[in-house]
C-alpha cells in the first residue's frame, strides 16, 4: 500500500507541474495582451501592470514609461496569481473612456484568453 502511495505522489507531482506550466502560459498570454492593448501616452499605464502572488498590487509609479521593462514573473503558485494596475485612471480606461481602448483593457484581455483557451 505505501508503495502505491509513493508512486501516486510522483504522479500527482508531475500533473501539478504540468498544470502549473499551463497556468503560467495563460498568465503570460494575458499579461502580454494587457501590455499590447494598453493605450500609450507616456507608457505609465502599460508599464504598471503588476504581477503578484497572493494578493493584487495596486501600486502605481508614474515615472515608469513605455520603455520600462515588463514586470517580472513572481515566485510562488501560479494558481494564486494576480495582474493589477493602480493607475488613478485605470477604472476610466476599463469603462471605455479611451478611443484607443473603447472596450477596456482587462476585459478585452480576459475575453481573448477565454477564446484562445476555450474557457
Amino acid at each position: 500500500m505505501s508503495e502505491f502511495g509513493i508512486a501516486l505522489k510522483f504522479f500527482v507531482d508531475e500533473i501539478r507541474e504540468k498544470h502549473a506550466k499551463s497556468v503560467k502560459g495563460i498568465e503570460d498570454y494575458v499579461y502580454n495582451q494587457l501590455r499590447a492593448k494598453s493605450p500609450v501616452l507616456s507608457g505609465a499605464y502599460r508599464s504598471n501592470h503588476n504581477r503578484t502572488v497572493g494578493a493584487p498590487d495596486y501600486s502605481f509609479d508614474p515615472g515608469k514609461t513605455s520603455s520600462s521593462a515588463p514586470a517580472p514573473i513572481p515566485e510562488g503558485s501560479f494558481f494564486d496569481m494576480y495582474i493589477s494596475n493602480g493607475a488613478p485612471y485605470a477604472e476610466k480606461l476599463e469603462e471605455g473612456h479611451s478611443e484607443a481602448a473603447p472596450g477596456g483593457v482587462y476585459a478585452v484581455a480576459e475575453n481573448s484568453a477565454k477564446e484562445k483557451y476555450g474557457i
